[in-house]
């Protein structure tokens, strides 16, 4: 969540709203962590929801695509 925080103002504003619409997501999970920590299912589901999100954000840096 800082890290969006950090760089949302930064960023262009169709990844900005983006970056938003997770940063909404993760204070959800916060906020009832313990009940999505018990459960084997949903504890799946935000570990692939936050593996994507990883992805995609990765891939909005530009940092795959630039050269060594």
């Amino acid at each position: 969540m800082c890290f969006i925080e950090w760089t949302a103002a930064e960023i262009e504003p169709e990844y900005a709203e983006e970056l938003v619409n997770i940063q909404v997501q993760l204070a959800r999970w916060r906020l009832t962590f313990d009940s999505i920590w018990s459960d084997d299912s949903q504890r799946r589901n935000m570990s692939e929801q936050a593996s994507a999100w990883s992805e995609q954000v990765l891939d909005m840096s530009g940092l795959l695509s630039e050269s060594i």
